[in-house]
């Protein structure tokens, strides 16, 4: 994590897991960049879906997204755009999507989320 915490993970999570909050940390640039980002909907666009788009998109940088920007701006700027883009760390899993963006909110506001800092 960006300040050194250990989160403990007490839910069973896969790849088909949805209404999950994860934390993305790019390495292969001085600024060490990180997103907190979130999964909603059902099993067929749960964190695989959502990691395979990130993925697609670091590769192009075309997204709305910060982070995907990010990773390819700064790997093409540096001659260093390769896999893996990021390190991937699930943070926690709602059985209640309705709350998804309170929590990746809250995250963002602690300073987990370098390329989304509350104004």
């Amino acid at each position: 994590m960006s300040n050194g915490l250990t989160w403990e993970i007490r839910s069973y999570i896969t790849c088909r897991s949805c209404n999950v909050v994860y934390y993305l940390k790019y390495n292969m640039c001085d600024q060490k960049e990180t997103y907190i980002g979130k999964t909603i909907g059902d099993n067929t666009s749960g964190f695989k879906s959502r990691m395979n788009q990130h993925i697609s998109e670091c590769r192009t940088g075309i997204s709305s997204c910060h982070f995907p920007r990010h990773v390819f701006e700064c790997g093409m700027k540096n001659n260093n755009l390769k896999e893996p883009f990021f390190e991937v760390n699930i943070m926690l899993m709602l059985k209640d999507g309705g709350r998804l963006e309170t929590f990746e909110r809250h995250l963002q506001q602690k300073g987990y989320d370098t390329l989304n800092r509350p104004k």
